[in-house]
């Protein structure tokens, strides 16, 4: 079954269904192209399919576990495409002591991809230590859990979670991430302040729909609390 959809040239995006507790949240991966080769953002369970379409795209070349929640299927993706290079958000090596990795991210792109997805490694939330990428060929900004998009589900208990934690059927933070996983807020602002200069109209999520336009506005309004005191 084909799952893979593409974006624009360079931009692949590969949902995968995904529960926690018993709430079907579901994932997303992110492949974006580089004149070196593929870059996987957040790798998902790959099926057969799935693995037989990357590979018809090009090489993977590279591994990233975006944020400390993003990474429980990373070494299986390591055993697919072991000649990777793998980037972990920094903190995932003592969570994860059994994840072998090559680099930890970091504030700047390093240079396999830094002319293709400029990133900036969000402060304030420790607990989370999220980098979000700009895929600046198709106006693209990439978001692991700093935004939800949920809008269709039939499993009530998904639902009844989504409305409790503010994240059904609008775009923005959830509940969880402003009260409890930002402890910096003007350490946070900053970074906002960075990524809505990048001139971004479709925002990817990893739990969620794409908005496919409007995005710099949308985290705008969806993080204007921050701002105030």
């Amino acid at each position: 079954m084909n799952r893979l959809t593409g974006h624009s040239d360079g931009l692949w995006t590969l949902p995968f269904p995904f529960s926690m507790g018993g709430i079907q949240l579901g994932g997303r991966t992110t492949i974006v192209g580089t004149p070196q080769g593929l870059i996987l953002i957040s790798p998902g369970p790959l099926e057969a399919d799935d693995l037989s379409e990357i590979r018809a795209l090009g090489t993977v070349v590279g591994l990233i576990a975006p944020n400390l929640m993003h990474h429980l299927f990373m070494a299986a993706a390591q055993e697919q495409f072991p000649q990777a290079q793998v980037w972990l958000a920094p903190g995932l090596p003592q969570k994860r002591p059994d994840l072998k990795y090559d680099h930890l991210l970091g504030p700047a792109a390093p240079e396999l991809w830094r002319d293709v997805l400029p990133q900036i490694l969000v402060p304030g939330m420790p607990s989370i230590n999220e980098t979000v990428f700009f895929h600046a060929p198709s106006a693209t900004l990439i978001l692991t859990d700093l935004a939800f998009h949920c809008r269709h589900c039939s499993h009530w208990p998904t639902r009844a979670f989504l409305k409790l934690n503010g994240a059904w059927q609008r775009f923005g933070p959830t509940r969880l991430l402003r009260h409890y996983f930002l402890t910096d807020r003007q350490a946070f602002r900053s970074a906002l302040q960075r990524i809505l200069e990048w001139p971004f109209e479709r925002v990817v999520v990893a739990h969620g729909e794409v908005l496919e336009s409007g995005g710099r506005e949308a985290l705008r309004q969806a993080y204007s609390w921050s701002v105030t005191p």
